[in-house]
């Protein structure tokens, strides 16, 4: 008899799960929730409650194991509309599953998702900037229109106009020191999902030189707003899923420390995803 008799491979098995992608986010509930995943579960509704000193929780594992998947299931349990998941939570043991109901008619969180140094290119940027391009687009994938203002955009209003008033040729050649060739192109990398810090430095700079105006990117500020919004439209807060974390605190070993102490002045919580455990990677 052969293996292909023995054993079929699922139509909806994903072999690499990604967050945030829509084709396997609607894939969520083909995760079987092993005991594994029952015990990081109820951790994570530990720190959400505030029953636990910590503010984040470490998820290690080897390639392949499931773990971004399994923070997928997370992020659905404690942000989806109850209704939506009663079928999937029928899975889990009996006390956890009503400790989960119990959880839900008090708490919602958004979830936001972060990957590797994809989402944060340059680490000296990630309190300015990439934690809010994360959060705003978490905001209106979750509906919420009434999408706080904050320093890009203020840059992509003000770029145009000053370029137009002072001459595009000089502005570009003087500040992005021919990197590009048109206004519209050196837009097209500060709209990315990401954008290129190297062109928010250069957009910062002709802003406040040209003009006086000099944008800070202060968080708090701007996450005291954010916070606000979800506290109207029901959210008990942000819980931050950073896939692939490995890659952050080997290329700067106290990125660690600065995300945390980001979370803890701005009351989100976290899940850490890696490779290799919290001490090993806290001596790299």
């Amino acid at each position: 008899m052969k293996h292909s008799e023995l054993v079929e491979i699922r139509r909806d098995y994903i072999p690499v799960f990604r967050l945030g992608n829509e084709e396997h986010e609607r894939h969520w509930k083909s995760y079987v929730p092993h005991e594994n995943f029952q015990e990081l579960l109820d951790k994570v509704i530990n720190i959400l409650e505030g029953k636990s000193k910590k503010n984040a929780v470490w998820l290690q594992g080897s390639y392949g194991t499931g773990k971004t998947h399994a923070c997928s299931v997370v992020a659905h349990l404690v942000s989806e509309d109850i209704k939506n998941i009663e079928d999937y939570i029928e899975g889990l043991r009996p006390e956890l599953r009503h400790r989960l109901k119990y959880f839900r008619e008090k708490y919602r969180y958004l979830p936001v998702y972060m990957r590797g140094t994809e989402e944060a290119p340059s680490l000296n940027h990630l309190e300015k900037i990439y934690v809010r391009i994360a959060i705003k687009r978490a905001l209106l994938k979750a509906g919420i229109k009434e999408v706080i203002e904050y320093e890009l955009d203020k840059i992509l209003e003000y770029l145009p106009q000053i370029v137009a008033k002072k001459g595009e040729e000089k502005i570009l050649q003087e500040y992005t020191y021919g990197k590009y060739e048109s206004l519209s192109a050196f837009l097209e990398d500060l709209k990315k999902p990401t954008p290129e810090p190297e062109a928010l430095e250069m957009a910062n700079s002709i802003l406040e030189k040209e003009e006086g105006l000099h944008f800070s990117f202060a968080l708090e500020e701007w996450l005291e707003k954010v916070n606000k919004l979800l506290k109207d439209r029901g959210y008990s807060g942000i819980l931050l899923i950073w896939d692939e974390f490995t890659e952050i605190i080997k290329s700067e070993s106290h990125h660690l420390e600065k995300l945390q102490n980001l979370a803890e002045k701005n009351q989100i919580k976290l899940i850490i995803v890696s490779h290799v455990g919290e001490a090993e990677l806290r001596s790299v």
